[in-house]
């Protein structure tokens, strides 16, 4: 498929063990870009002294972080509202991976198309067990585009106050955002 970008180790940069702050939850952060689409993703790795650090061994569970408006692609490392989840999370050992899906895309075919992609380099690099969608906010609509499309296989989805209806949306004052998401004039 033309449309699932092609994501190369040669442009992926590891950081080393970053200590969460607010709960001394160990992770690295892995950092690569969708060489066709030009789109970054971030993919964090529970590491030790963490409850259960990642081990290529072992298949681990991921969760895709779909993003809100409010945020970009570094919202798992810098929104200190997703803190706690992000924590959490990862001392229970998942992986979790984010794009940024083409900015404000409002569930846009570009932004599910991303969200394949990165699903597609998570596992081509890591041991993945199964995979989960965590949609926030404007990501409520690429987490239902993706199941609906069933581009990504996914075993569950979790929904953070999703916006769920572009019409409702655009009646509140989203339409311009919401027109040039999809390429309207």
């Amino acid at each position: 498929n033309d449309c699932i970008s092609q994501i190369t180790a040669t442009t992926a940069s590891a950081v080393g063990a970053i200590a969460s702050a607010s709960s001394g939850v160990f992770y690295s952060a892995v950092y690569a870009n969708d060489t066709i689409t030009g789109q970054d993703i971030i993919v964090l790795l529970p590491q030790a002294p963490s409850s259960n650090p990642y081990n290529a061994a072992n298949p681990t569970p991921v969760i895709m972080y779909v993003r809100g408006s409010g945020s970009d692609g570094n919202g798992l490392i810098y929104d200190s509202l997703k803190f706690g989840c992000r924590d959490a999370l990862l001392d229970a050992g998942y992986i979790l991976a984010q794009s940024e899906a083409h900015g404000q895309n409002w569930g846009n075919q570009a932004s599910v198309d991303d969200y394949a992609a990165l699903e597609k380099y998570v596992r081509e690099n890591y041991n993945v067990k199964a995979v989960a969608l965590w949609g926030q906010s404007m990501g409520g609509l690429d987490t239902f585009s993706v199941i609906a499309q069933g581009k990504v296989p996914v075993v569950g989805a979790l929904l953070t106050y999703p916006a769920c209806n572009l019409a409702d949306l655009y009646a509140i004052g989203w339409d311009s955002a919401i027109d040039a998401a999809y390429g309207i004039t």
